[in-house]
């Protein structure tokens, strides 16, 4: 069976007018800067930017969404904190399984890149945006779905201190989501297309319970 890549320029589009209106977002829930009287002295980069946190910099995690597990999905990420308030992520899914005389399958792999800002005193709650980018085999009784997913938006959570070096990273992500694929059936071992499409739509695009396990320090 053919494979093939459509996505319109739209989806690029939104995602980066979702990127630019969170950014605005971000740059307006910055603290004024206090005025100085009377003294020369620059302001700490602690006052003047409200990004710039030196305390927990440079820790790094290595992470699995228990979610995935669950549908025997193996899944693995990190997340580099560049410091408490800045969080760069990235995750990867992939399965290939096949039976019943490979006319059932069950296939997919997925990468998400994610970057977040930590918020409040304690730095557990967060938000962020996420791209997620894949491609997805399914058949099982019925006919068979293929295609190629794009998605991206934003995200927001909460991390669960289990210990010093554990974590459960509990998270949700909505936006726009779109996917380009094919139905199809099986006819003497061989794909058959029956119908393509492609469809754009508001959605939430992840879930994640995440088990986090600080590997640097």
């Amino acid at each position: 069976m053919q494979e093939y890549n459509i996505m319109p320029n739209i989806i690029n589009k939104t995602l980066a007018q979702i990127v630019l209106s969170l950014l605005l977002m971000l740059s307006m829930a910055a603290p004024p800067m206090a005025a100085q009287k009377g003294s020369r002295e620059p302001m700490p980069l602690t006052d003047k930017y409200w990004f710039y946190d030196v305390s927990r910099h440079n820790t790094f995690h290595l992470r699995t969404n228990l979610l995935r597990l669950a549908t025997l999905t193996p899944d693995i990420g990190f997340e580099w904190r560049i410091n408490s308030r800045i969080g760069i992520l990235a995750e990867a899914a992939y399965i290939s399984y096949a039976w019943n005389h490979r006319n059932s399958c069950y296939a997919l792999w997925e990468i998400a890149p994610e970057i977040r800002c930590y918020l409040g005193k304690e730095r557990h709650g967060y938000i962020g945006l996420m791209y997620k980018t894949g491609s997805f085999n399914y058949k099982f009784d019925k006919p068979g779905i293929q295609g190629d997913i794009m998605c991206g938006g934003v995200t927001g959570g909460y991390q669960l201190p289990l210990n010093d070096v554990l974590q459960i990273d509990f998270s949700l992500g909505i936006g726009l989501a779109g996917a380009a694929y094919s139905t199809y059936r099986i006819a003497d071992g061989t794909g058959v297309r029956i119908n393509d499409d492609i469809r754009f739509l508001w959605a939430p695009i992840h879930a994640g319970i995440n088990l986090s396990w600080t590997v640097v320090k």
